[in-house]
């Protein structure tokens, strides 16, 4: 990220970048917030032909707020924080973008007189490296009366600003308009040097040297008047003096610049995206021939290896196979007949005695002879 402490000893950083948007610069107590909300109001309403729409509900809902407070006479409060929004701007039929931001005037002194390295520093200057226009916010009463210390920060970090920008890529035909606030409060001041380019070129010389071709307005946001106490308060009764002729003068010579580049970009947008498209038919082809190949690839080698195997086995040599000899079977026992037992013969019959004359009742047991014969 460049740095305004580059801008004496070295050039800016290259390529060109695209310079998109109108930016306005101013250290502290400059009347940023005030100029910025009530040049809002003014736009909002249509007045004098120019138109500002924000892009975002919040940035145009604190616009509102501020004018508010100073409706009823009170001084917003000091900067915080960085508030960035983007502005659509209409003016004579030209269209631009302008960038609304509001940031405390520390940061203002960090990036263009302490040389940046701070967030907030590194991207303000960034934001002046893409500016298309810019508006510089000096305040007549800091330079004439200011202390040193802030006397330091318009004369110094404001050339410090301008010469970046000029010697920046492109920067030389940006326009810049140097808007004097509070002129309300100091016109006489304004009018003792010849008016708004005498009170520069007389208080702050170096930032036409450096800054060369410019133009200068005195503006006045609110006028003031004294409280009770013989404080300033805002005064809302006078419309805004000064305000939208800085912004038409930047609308002048970026405005129809900035529609074409709007355009441009659109167009741009469009080819990028027809070439992503392109790429990815392309990715997607070069994916899907990627898969084919593999297939064939693969269904060749398969086709090599089933025609491998099938000569392998259609040309190899028979093998002896080892005979498997039949179970032997034992013979079938011999059946040998059995013989048939021979028949008994039947005994003779024994022949019955003869019949006797009975001698009558034998008592006791016949005993056998001994001599072959029994004894009657």
């Amino acid at each position: 990220m460049p740095t305004a402490n580059a801008t004496q000893n070295a050039e800016p950083p290259m390529p060109t970048r695209r310079r998109d948007r109108i930016l306005m610069l101013g250290r502290r107590k400059a009347g940023k917030t005030v100029f910025l909300a009530r040049l809002y109001e003014q736009a909002w309403r249509g007045g004098d032909g120019l138109h500002m729409r924000a892009a975002e509900g919040a940035m145009h809902e604190l616009c509102m707020e501020i004018v508010e407070q100073l409706h009823h006479g009170q001084w917003p409060a000091a900067t915080a924080g960085s508030l960035c929004s983007e502005v659509e701007v209409t003016w004579l039929g030209m269209q631009a973008t302008m960038l609304m931001l509001d940031y405390p005037g520390e940061v203002f002194r960090q990036a263009f007189v302490e040389g940046g390295g701070g967030a907030q520093a590194d991207e303000l200057i960034d934001h002046l490296d893409h500016a298309a226009a810019v508006i510089l916010l000096i305040d007549p009463g800091n330079v004439h009366a200011g202390s040193a210390r802030e006397v330091v920060d318009d004369d110094y970090g404001m050339v410090q600003a301008v010469d970046y920008l000029r010697r920046s890529p492109g920067g030389t035909q940006v326009p810049l308009a140097v808007a004097l606030t509070k002129c309300d409060e100091h016109v006489g001041l304004v009018r003792s040097a010849g008016g708004a380019r005498g009170f520069i070129e007389s208080k702050i010389p170096n930032l036409t040297q450096y800054g060369g071709r410019m133009r200068i307005f005195a503006t006045a946001a609110v006028r003031t008047r004294g409280d009770a106490l013989g404080r300033p308060v805002p005064n809302t009764q006078h419309e805004p003096a000064g305000l939208s002729d800085a912004l038409k003068y930047c609308m002048k010579h970026v405005g129809a610049a900035m529609a074409q580049a709007a355009r441009n970009n659109r167009e741009a947008a469009r080819r990028d995206e027809l070439n992503r498209a392109a790429a990815r038919d392309r990715r997607f082809a070069q994916q899907s021939f990627r898969r084919w190949v593999g297939f064939w690839v693969a269904m060749g080698i398969f086709g090599v290896v089933v025609i491998v195997v099938a000569l392998f086995v259609a040309f190899r040599e028979p093998q002896p196979t080892e005979s498997i000899a039949p179970p032997v079977m034992a013979p079938p026992a011999e059946v040998v007949p059995v013989p048939e037992p021979e028949p008994v013969p039947e005994p003779e019959p024994v022949p019955e005695p003869e019949a006797t004359e009975d001698p009558g009742p034998r008592i006791g047991k016949l005993k056998p002879s001994t001599a072959g014969g029994s004894e009657p």
